[in-house]
């Protein structure tokens, strides 16, 4: 009888044995089909984007992430986890370490010359990055997917800032992030050119010190009404007379400076007014950071049939636009323009419906006066021209560039106007220190209870069975 009780007491057990294995199977493959992950942390730190999270979801074939890692090495487990974040998201991504000194060929093959160097590829598409963040893992999945690359022109023969300036003016910093999501960028001299190239995606006029000939406002107003999109970055200290392209947008660029004490408490300038105001637009939604202009002048608008404006950015109550310039003591009185005052505005055109009557003196009436006609302009059906006007050329120069949100808004700004929504400049998160705060009570109760209470009551149990089994 003794054998049969073990067989059935041991049957037992190897039936829940394999009935545990097998709840264990089925789990594993629930969750390999349903990938979740929780993030805890404050901060979101191991949360992608959401400006990543729109990419990885875009992805209609696979692309495929070979990373040449030393093995066992802190760089290759943060690698790591960004790549199990992306592949969370998405199916279509997926990766694999390579050590290039176990496998030489295939590192050779592929002209690997350091460690740490990530291959994105798509099909033939193949993408380099030699730097394992969100915002560069990012940026090849934009540049590896698209099979032709946005066209961002900048303007040139007018005293602009220089594209691939490398000075404290330059915008080589411009050039260099707007290349890294996936964008070509170039200048044009527009008098040669005669016309703005019909592949142009963002045409941007950073800061002209000399007016543009009537032949090239035209060929902007042109550019306008056939749907493009125009960023005019316009100095205080500018002589160039941009009203004929502006004024038909209900844009004004008042002679005038910003002046905004605030700047004093930042150990800033008076003239270097803080922006911080933003109103609801998706070019800065969620968008926290304070930006610098320095040098500034405020951006006015009016109403036009067809034309909708839309204020972007502004500085604080406390600022004004002066327009005693020239005055070595500054303050507000009549004539100045009460704060808030805004500095960068967006105008917009309906498309289908926006049909915009020329004013008189416009740049619509230069070209027509050059043609001999006198017809009106309106924008072609299911296209409208977008305008953004910002007072300062100074703020994404390299000096300013990375300094707080400049970089950051600009960058938001144009890839917004290039129909790449989405795509926003995607800043590290900070590793911030989490610290927790007690009252006297609440630390003397935690000891207490914790500390002495629990050990004590674990103790006087175990007492307690030592007692009750030595009376048995």
């Amino acid at each position: 009888m003794s054998w049969r009780r073990s067989l059935q007491y041991g049957g037992s057990s190897a039936l829940m044995v394999v009935l545990l294995a097998g709840v264990l199977v089925f789990a594993n493959l629930i969750s390999n089909n349903h990938y979740r992950r929780v993030d805890t942390t404050a901060a979101g730190l191991y949360t992608l984007s959401p400006q990543t999270v729109k990419v990885l979801g875009e992805l209609t074939e696979p692309v495929h992430a070979t990373a040449f890692f030393e093995p066992d090495t802190p760089a290759q487990r943060e690698a790591t986890q960004l790549f199990e974040q992306c592949r969370a998201v998405t199916r279509q991504f997926d990766y694999r370490f390579v050590d290039p000194d176990k496998h030489p060929a295939e590192a050779q093959r592929h002209k690997i010359t350091q460690y740490n160097t990530i291959l994105l590829t798509q099909g033939e598409r193949e993408v380099r990055i030699t730097a394992f963040t969100e915002s560069e893992i990012t940026s090849g999945l934009i540049r590896v997917t698209r099979e032709t690359r946005r066209q961002i022109r900048f303007t040139s023969g007018h005293g602009e800032r220089p594209l691939r300036g490398f000075d404290r003016d330059g915008l080589d910093s411009v050039a260099r992030a707007l290349e890294g999501q996936g964008f070509e960028t170039s200048e044009l001299l527009l008098l040669e050119a005669g016309a703005v190239p019909t592949d142009t995606d963002v045409l941007v006029v950073a800061g002209p010190r000399k007016p543009l000939l009537p032949e090239e406002i035209a060929a902007l107003a042109d550019y306008l009404d056939r749907g493009g999109n125009v960023v005019i970055l316009a100095d205080p200290d500018s002589t160039s007379d941009l009203a004929a392209l502006l004024e038909p947008w209900g844009i004004a660029t008042p002679e005038k400076v910003i002046i905004d004490p605030t700047s004093r408490m930042f150990g800033g300038d008076f003239t270097v007014p803080l922006v911080s105001q933003y109103p609801p637009h998706e070019i800065t939604e969620g968008f926290n950071l304070a930006a610098f202009f320095p040098v500034a002048r405020p951006i006015e608008e009016e109403k036009r049939a067809g034309v909708t404006q839309t204020v972007i950015a502004r500085t604080g109550p406390d600022a004004w636009g002066e327009s005693d310039i020239k005055s070595s003591e500054v303050a507000f009185d009549d004539g100045d323009s009460q704060g808030p005052v805004a500095v960068m505005v967006l105008a917009e055109r309906g498309g289908e419906d926006a049909v915009t009557e020329p004013e008189e003196g416009s740049a619509a009436d230069v070209a027509d006066h050059e043609t001999g006609s006198a017809e009106t302009t309106s924008s072609p059906a299911g296209q409208g021209g977008r305008l953004l006007v910002a007072g300062d050329a100074d703020f994404p120069t390299n000096q300013w560039f990375g300094f707080s949100g400049n970089g950051d808004l600009f960058l938001n700004a144009v890839t917004w106007l290039a129909k790449e929504e989405g795509l926003v400049s995607i800043r590290a998160k900070e590793h911030t220190p989490q610290t927790l705060a007690l009252t006297p009570i609440q630390g003397a109760t935690l000891f207490y209870v914790f500390v002495a209470g629990m050990p004590l009551v674990a103790l006087t149990g175990a007492f307690g069975v030592w007692r009750w089994r030595r009376a048995l």
